[in-house]
């Protein structure tokens, strides 16, 4: 795994993360790993974009997905 991207954080700070959110480490892994694969367009970036969302199908079909992306971009973004 090295020190690209790909690795997990180092135990102590997923001991951390875990004791400030209540996630366990395997769901912190699964976060994480979800996260990859939704950030598929730039896999080095820190954030989701609006498209990254976009192409999420449970997103995709919903008749509201467009405007629940857009406030969340607009919140978070």
């Amino acid at each position: 795994m090295g020190t690209s991207k790909s690795a997990l954080l180092p135990p102590d700070q997923v001991q951390l993360i875990c004791s400030e959110t209540g996630f366990t480490p395997k769901q912190l892994r699964r976060l994480y790993i979800r996260f990859q694969e939704l950030a598929k367009r730039n896999p080095s970036c820190d954030y989701l974009t609006r498209e990254d969302f976009l192409e999420i199908r449970e997103v995709a079909v919903n008749p509201l997905g467009e405007r629940l992306v857009d406030v969340i971009v607009q919140d978070y973004g």
